[in-house]
């Protein structure tokens, strides 16, 4: 008689979900977005492993990623190129709950926001009146963003039209 013992292990896994959204962009071409970098490693993992795998948002489904097959441990994430992704836009805040600690069977999920600010230059306009004097003659206008809003002296927004007055040789700067 022959007994054969035979002993099989599954090796313990469990996943990594990250979740990404961003905040004050807007018309972004999705294209750049797909370009944003995330690190991810692993330490003090089971057996002494260590992780180390650059993932890119164009491989998220709705904003979501979800790593498997990782070994139980503590996991940091972070972004390699958020601050210079987006043209004309700067990055002012980013914020995420990791790291995260992958269990047995478990799901850990790292949630990261990043907050832009679009870049806006001042707007300079000069009036001058060339042919005939302007004397004391002061003259108005208004001035409209891509978005076909009013813009007032300080940059601001508004549906309501924003009356701008100016004389000959006058110089006004919005913001």
């Amino acid at each position: 008689v022959m007994v054969v013992l035979k002993n099989n292990y599954k090796k313990d896994t469990g996943s990594l979900v990250l979740t990404k959204t961003f905040s004050g962009v807007e018309n972004v071409d999705e294209n750049v977005l797909k370009a944003l970098a995330f690190h991810v490693t692993g330490s003090n993992l089971t057996n002494n492993e260590t992780y180390d795998e650059t993932f890119y948002y164009a491989q998220f489904e709705g904003g979501k990623l979800e790593i498997t097959d990782l070994t139980p441990g503590a996991y940091t994430v972070s972004e390699t190129n958020a601050d210079t992704l987006i043209a004309n836009y700067t990055l002012t805040a980013t914020t995420h709950n990791g790291p995260a600690t992958v269990t047995k069977d478990g799901t850990a999920t790292v949630s990261l926001t990043n907050t832009y600010e679009q870049d806006l230059g001042d707007l300079i306009i000069t009036k001058s009146v060339e042919g005939a004097p302007a004397g004391d003659k002061t003259f108005t206008f208004t001035v409209r963003n891509e978005k076909g809003k009013y813009i007032g002296l300080d940059g601001s927004e508004s549906a309501a039209v924003v009356t701008l007055t100016i004389k000959d040789g006058g110089v006004i700067t919005l913001k």
